[in-house]
């Protein structure tokens, strides 16, 4: 069940951003904005490998391509906002 449901949390949370942001940015600057939702990103992320008692080893080599990657997504998004 929550593979499937996994794709709509996803999408859910993306799209809240856009009114977060638009709340929120009157206070704080796009890059803190981003890095604040990217560090709640990362602690949901490792609480459920933690929960889920997954390898973390088995993606070990794939992390690097997708920090590049998600640096590249959010800072392209950042620079045409």
């Amino acid at each position: 069940v929550l593979p499937a449901l996994l794709p709509f949390g996803f999408a859910l949370c993306w799209a809240s951003s856009y009114a977060a942001a638009k709340i929120g940015l009157r206070d704080i600057s796009p890059l803190a904005f981003c890095a604040i939702r990217l560090a709640i990103a990362a602690l949901a992320s490792f609480a459920i490998l933690a929960l889920r008692k997954s390898d973390w080893h088995a993606m070990a080599d794939k992390w690097p391509h997708l920090l590049v990657g998600g640096a590249l997504a959010h800072g392209l998004a950042l620079t045409t906002a």
